[in-house]
């Protein structure tokens, strides 16, 4: 068996190497300079990991201070996991209408929440400490919006019924 030092090629600047895990492992437990070239690559993998979520996050940020959506982004949101094309386009017309119910039913708020914690995926503590709000309150902007937008899409026929009453409370 070749040791991890006559395999491994130190990449350009910039680049880490693509590693198996046995890799990863047998070059993190050597000694010396093979270990100190795995520990440098592993942190500048974790930081090119970190700046690419600080990038996702900071995308997914820009929605709650007040910015739609991309309508390039729009078309993600159908599923495609499978199915016929006549499914796909079911998938984008549903797209469609939940698109034109958000602009249409909800207030400037619902829509800033709905579309960061929704669609976005912003944390809400991030999202709350963004807006000065609690916790509590975008859970319940979000299930407001959530309300009228099914309400919205019941009425088009894209779904069935409006939202089942909450439970009696006691």
């Amino acid at each position: 068996m070749m040791g991890i030092a006559a395999v491994y090629r130190r990449p350009r600047m910039g680049q880490v190497a693509v590693r198996s895990s046995e890799s990863w492992l047998e070059a993190l437990q050597a000694q010396g300079a093979v270990r100190d070239q795995a520990v440098g690559d592993l942190h500048a993998l974790l930081l090119r990991a970190a700046r690419f979520e600080l990038r996702r996050r900071r995308a997914a940020l820009s929605h709650v201070r007040g910015e739609e959506l991309e309508p390039e982004v729009w078309p993600e949101f159908a599923d495609r996991s499978g199915g016929s094309p006549e499914e796909w386009l079911e998938a984008d017309e549903l797209v469609r209408a939940l698109r034109a119910a958000i602009d249409a039913a909800l207030t400037p708020h619902q829509r800033t929440v709905f579309t960061a914690l929704a669609l976005g995926q912003v944390p809400i503590d991030v999202l709350s400490e963004r807006l000065g709000t609690t916790r509590g309150a975008l859970y319940k902007t979000l299930h407001d919006a959530r309300r009228k937008l099914r309400a919205e899409l019941a009425a088009g026929g894209y779904v069935d019924g409006a939202a089942p009453p909450l439970r009696e409370r006691r």
